[in-house]
């Protein structure tokens, strides 16, 4: 948080304030509840919430005509859409690209907003019962026409030039995955803007799905898991692991709306956030089936845990993080039986994973 965006919201302070407040007042609560004898952690999940997604393994068709195919779901964002699809449409570029539009069951009046693009050139929508945000981009997916792929929200934007720079960059490595960086706003107001440096082979680029080239063929067996939250996870888990060509350039290239009814804030209490351990565990068996290596996979699964904790800390029952705890035991020992890790930060984690050891666990995580 900094001072552009408590001036664009004043309440974002009040509401920080309270919720570190809530967050120190759980974390002690789960560092010294007690649970009764003979606690089922599967069964109390999956009766608080049933796990109801989707593998990420399919076939997708890919005819690659065109250099980029930008995927944008839409779904009542009638505000918006037009800013974001028009942001994409005015790209000057010397690639050829392809816009698809998934219109996700929208109520209000984002599909009669889309009727202007109808009859444009290298532009295609398609409509559909509501899917969510998996949902509208696997549509997008099941038949790709562009060498690489971006996916951009229709509440966000680009700015000029964005497809430029990161198909040129793409085209100049031969690049799997270019990710550039990109400004948060509110409104009318640059809140932050995140910095990649210019770079290449690397390891691991930032897990959202958006701001980045993707090759197509990545995708010829994957889709994003359906029926969850934190769908992106996927790119973490899989995506990443599938190439050591990317790159990051410093060029701004996406505009992110500050969102404070989005999922990463409105998950805050949520029982649906228990979908962050249901979508690492599906993940997780999708990777032995798709053969990806088990210590990378350790690796990623140990730093997904963060992230877990913390979604979870503020569910108005405080033994659902117990309950993950106690299913994240049980999936080290299920998929990762024997395996160390080699990343230092993780020791303390992966000791209190083996020694069930839920007070360690929990402090170590809780920032």
């Amino acid at each position: 948080m900094n001072i552009k965006e408590i001036a664009a919201d004043p309440l974002v302070l009040i509401k920080r304030i309270a919720r570190y407040l809530h967050t120190a007042k759980r974390q002690f609560e789960v560092e010294h509840m007690r649970i009764e004898d003979g606690f089922n952690a599967l069964d109390f999940l999956e009766t608080t919430l049933p796990d109801k997604g989707t593998s990420c393994i399919c076939h997708n068709h890919i005819f690659p005509y065109y250099d980029l195919q930008v995927i944008i779901p839409v779904y009542n964002v009638e505000k918006y859409v037009e800013q974001a699809i028009d942001s994409v449409l005015n790209q000057v570029t010397r690639y050829r690209f392809l816009t698809t539009i998934i219109n996700d069951g929208s109520t209000d009046t984002s599909r009669k907003k889309l009727e202007k693009y109808v009859n444009l050139a290298h532009v295609e929508i398609i409509d559909q019962k509501n899917r969510g945000f998996s949902g509208a981009r696997n549509t997008g997916l099941q038949n790709i026409r562009g060498k690489y792929l971006t996916f951009v929200d229709s509440d966000d934007f680009l700015p000029p030039n964005a497809i430029e720079k990161l198909m040129s960059k793409a085209f100049e490595l031969n690049a799997d995955i270019v990710e550039g960086s990109y400004a948060y706003f509110y409104k009318t107001t640059i809140l932050e803007i995140c910095r990649n440096r210019d770079a290449q082979n690397l390891k691991s680029l930032r897990g959202f799905p958006w701001g980045k080239v993707i090759r197509s063929s990545l995708f010829s067996n994957l889709k994003f898991p359906e029926n969850y939250w934190f769908e992106d996870t996927l790119y973490a888990f899989i995506l990443f692991k599938q190439t050591s060509n990317m790159a990051s350039i410093s060029d701004v290239v996406y505009h992110r709306r500050k969102n404070y009814t989005g999922i990463t804030s409105s998950c805050i209490g949520k029982t649906k956030a228990i979908d962050t351990l249901y979508v690492t565990r599906k993940l997780l068996k999708d990777c032995e089936l798709l053969g990806i290596d088990k210590q990378s996979t350790y690796e990623t699964f140990l730093n997904q845990l963060r992230s877990n904790y913390q979604r979870t800390l503020l569910l108005p029952d405080k033994r659902i993080v117990y309950a993950i705890f106690l299913e994240t035991v049980r999936l080290r020992k299920t998929y990762f039986n024997g395996l160390k890790t080699g990343n230092v930060s993780n020791k303390t984690i992966e000791a209190a994973l083996e020694h069930n050891d839920f007070k360690l666990y929990a402090k170590t995580l809780k920032s």
